[in-house]
């Protein structure tokens, strides 16, 4: 799902859209993120995403 939008992160996930903003809202709000960018770099600074 590496660069999909929420549109078809929902539908492989069988979730609303918007409940995919959601999820990623609050993710970024937990890391600190400004962007979903920022947020997989501080994800693999912190050992929570593989390379």
């Amino acid at each position: 799902m590496k660069g999909s939008s929420n549109k078809i992160i929902g539908s492989e996930l069988n979730i609303s859209d918007n409940t995919v903003k959601l999820h990623i809202t609050r993710i970024m709000q937990k890391l600190g993120a400004k962007d979903r960018t920022h947020a997989a770099s501080l994800a693999l600074q912190r050992g929570i995403l593989d390379r």
